[in-house]
């Protein structure tokens, strides 16, 4: 069975908090990875890419939990950037789409070797540089910013299993 690459983050994540904790891993995880080992050993292949962490042309899961820590930062500037007026999400993709272009050309040039971003900055100016922390290409266009959105409200369970592995990067 080849699993999608989100579920074998989700298996990957739930595999390393029950190791952190002693408990034993659920029936799915337990799964996953007794198939991708065998699939390793039977067919020669990576553990990384029978597990399908990687392999296919997949970004590596570190840059999948990076991609996931910009866009939890980019939705916290998308909740800030509001003005007051209550605008819909399409607005609020718009308004910030703008100011990451402003970012991206006049402040993070100069604001990359800062640890924070300076105490007086608004909300979403310093979600904004947080995001630009992770290295991951900062997305600005409207339609890029929804699909980010998108994402978050995806993966925003409550303990979702894949930021326990985020604290670790």
């Amino acid at each position: 069975m080849r699993w999608p690459v989100a579920l074998a983050d989700e298996c990957l994540a739930r595999l390393f908090a029950t190791l952190m904790t002693g408990s034993t891993p659920d029936p799915m995880t337990r799964e996953w990875l007794l198939k991708g080992v065998l699939a390793s050993a039977r067919h020669g292949l990576p553990l990384d890419e029978a597990l399908c962490l990687a392999g296919g042309g997949a970004r590596t899961l570190r840059r999948r939990l990076l991609t996931r820590r910009r866009d939890a930062h980019l939705a916290e500037a998308l909740a800030a950037v509001a003005l007051g007026d209550e605008p819909t999400d399409w607005e609020r993709c718009r308004r910030l789409a703008t100011e990451i272009r402003r970012f991206k050309a006049a402040v993070w040039p100069r604001a990359r070797k800062w640890d924070a971003p300076p105490t007086d900055w608004p909300a979403w100016k310093a979600a904004l540089f947080r995001a630009a922390q992770t290295g991951i290409e900062l997305p600005d266009s409207p339609d890029a910013l929804s699909a980010a959105w998108a994402r978050v409200r995806h993966y925003s369970r409550p303990c979702t299993p894949g930021t326990v592995l985020e604290l670790y990067l």
